[in-house]
């Protein structure tokens, strides 16, 4: 089990789409979670696999003229997403971290690059009749670490997926319901 590790990571999520366009980026934000195991191949070089779940709020629902609740709230629709990533990752600091034989501490920070494959399930709120389905996109992030222990580290990852997904609208063509694709950028 040399060079293997988990990880808990939890923060905000938004998307960008042509979806939230009317929201605006801070009111487009929601949780997200994930849970990861990986392991060094090489110094500097690994793999990682991560379950995640996360929630972000994509449109305005409109229910009269003034689009608010009983309250003078807006209502808003959420987007659930559940999946999973397989990364690689690069740790760009083993570049510039000469280690000889004497030395013993690994460097206190690290930055590694992440790239690879995700594929998931989203879920979004609409009315009575949520749209769902599966996903396949690209992800990639950066990873800035800072070692506590020699086996306890810290991490902040700000991360992008770029993915695509169909949803049915209320347009008719030909008698039936036209679906529009839609590019996911979440952050």
């Amino acid at each position: 089990l040399d060079n293997t590790f988990i990880s808990v990571a939890a923060g905000p999520q938004f998307q960008i789409s042509k979806l939230t366009n009317e929201l605006g980026l801070t009111k487009a934000i929601g949780p997200h979670m994930a849970i990861s195991v990986g392991k060094w191949l090489i110094p500097g070089l690994g793999l990682r696999a991560s379950l995640f779940k996360s929630a972000d709020t994509w449109h305005s629902k409109i229910l009269r003229d003034n689009e608010t609740d009983e309250n003078g709230y807006p209502i808003y629709e959420m987007s659930t997403y559940a999946g999973g990533r397989i990364e690689g990752m690069l740790d760009i600091t083993q570049f510039f971290y000469k280690k000889d034989s004497t030395q013993k501490e690994k460097p206190k920070f690290s930055l590694n690059l992440l790239a690879g494959g995700e594929v998931g399930v989203i879920r979004k709120e609409n009315g009575f009749d949520p749209a769902k389905g599966g996903y396949t996109g690209f992800t990639g992030g950066l990873q800035f670490k800072y070692r506590l222990f020699d086996d306890v580290s810290l991490f902040l990852e700000p991360r992008i997926t770029m993915a695509s997904f169909t949803l049915k609208t209320n347009k008719k063509e030909e008698g039936r319901y036209k679906a529009e694709k839609y590019i996911l950028l979440q952050w």
